[in-house]
């Protein structure tokens, strides 16, 4: 008896089929285990696309890179008449005159004749503590606050240091 030499199968004699389902790049693996049978379609879109319906990336790259008119920015008429909002005023001339007064930065100080307490002479004196208030300052030598916040104060009201202790540093 005579033996017939047949060569080993390759991968194209084996019963897989590739399908490729749609335009989305996914497939699916296909086994036909009957050889007589024909081959099923090689993808669920054998033609393509339908003419109508237009490639995403050439759409895009026409709408953003080949023509920037229809962008909002473009269309300035549009856009002012949309978010542009004109509203009259009317001119206030006492509003710029309006302005609270500052602390007095100096005093006056009497210089007297030690022996008889005679005036001898005043002098202005520079005051080193104006502009403190209970807001801005921990010092005793500040003006108390509003007379509306004596009893309950203000919880953006800074504190009276106490006596004997030493400013916080941060060292």
């Amino acid at each position: 008896m005579d033996r017939i030499h047949v060569p080993p199968v390759g991968p194209m004699d084996l019963p897989l089929s590739l399908l490729e389902m749609g335009c989305s790049g996914r497939f699916e693996l296909i086994t036909y285990p009957v050889p007589g049978q024909p081959l099923p379609p090689q993808s669920t879109l054998p033609h393509g696309l339908p003419p109508t319906s237009l490639n995403l990336e050439t759409e895009v790259e026409k709408r953003f890179l080949r023509d920037p008119s229809w962008l909002p920015l473009h269309d300035t008429d549009f856009a002012f008449q949309k978010f542009m909002k004109v509203s009259q005023r009317k001119p206030d001339v006492d509003s710029l005159l309006n302005c609270t007064p500052s602390p007095l930065h100096s005093g006056i100080s009497v210089i007297r004749d030690p022996t008889t307490g005679m005036l001898l002479d005043f002098t202005e004196v520079l005051q080193e503590n104006m502009g403190l208030s209970a807001k801005n300052s921990l010092s005793l030598q500040r003006q108390p606050g509003p007379p509306s916040e004596s009893l309950r104060g203000s919880n953006t009201n800074y504190p009276f240091l106490p006596g004997g202790m030493e400013e916080l540093t941060l060292e």
